[in-house]
């Protein structure tokens, strides 16, 4: 779940991490009490980077660099930089 979340970089919203990590409130909640993800605001998480690019390094073990069969919400689809066919 930590892994697929990598894929943002940024904040985010809950709604986006439990789409984005076919995630439960409780384990993003769980995430947060361990301080894997942070609370930016009242609606805002984000990986500390240090954490985001661990997490990044175990999505081609755990295959979820395949397409997110998942709609997300508005504005939180993974941004490929140029020459790129997947988020990294």
């Amino acid at each position: 779940m930590l892994a697929s979340l990598a894929v943002v970089r940024g904040e985010f919203t809950l709604e986006a991490a439990l789409a984005i990590a076919d995630a439960t409130i409780s384990s993003i909640l769980r995430l947060s009490d361990k301080s894997m993800l942070r609370l930016n605001s009242a609606d805002r998480y984000s990986l500390h980077e240090v954490i985001r690019r661990f997490a990044e390094q175990k999505l081609p073990h755990l295959n979820a660099t395949a397409p997110i069969t998942s709609p997300l919400p508005a504005g939180m689809q993974p941004q490929l930089r140029p020459g790129r066919t997947h988020p990294r």
